[in-house]
């Protein structure tokens, strides 16, 4: 399923630096994710070539990202055939509102275990 632009604009939103700081713990995601999260919803969908071009980083380094946010689910890699024989990988970004049900599901998590822990220094 491909995503539009509009589904996955959030370019323009700044994210505050404690709020980055709590995604990277809770999420596992770094800046550059972040950064090629955004980009990958300006874009719809691109490859691990011009996504280097575009953010001015190495391809491998990109790659790692991106398979760092594949392997999480916050987002896709297709394989598309070339004409003139070979694949290429095309990366689209997990949709925000599923991004957002993610985040959710993670800060419950998370917050289920701080209760527990603050339970357990009750009883000491």
């Amino acid at each position: 399923m491909a995503i539009t632009v509009q589904e996955c604009d959030v370019k323009s939103i700044e994210v505050p630096s404690d709020v980055k700081g709590f995604l990277k713990h809770i999420l596992g995601m770094n800046a550059l994710d972040l950064q090629i999260y955004y980009e990958l919803c300006s874009l719809g969908c691109t490859t691990v070539e011009d996504l280097a071009e575009l953010i001015g980083k190495d391809k491998s380094t990109i790659y790692k990202s991106l398979k760092n946010l594949v392997d999480k689910g916050f987002a896709r890699r297709e394989v598309r055939i070339l004409r003139k024989g070979g694949y290429k990988y095309i990366f689209t970004p997990t949709p925000p509102k599923e991004l957002r049900d993610i985040i959710i599901e993670r800060m419950d998590s998370c917050f289920q275990q701080v209760m527990a822990f603050i339970e357990l220094l009750s009883i000491i």
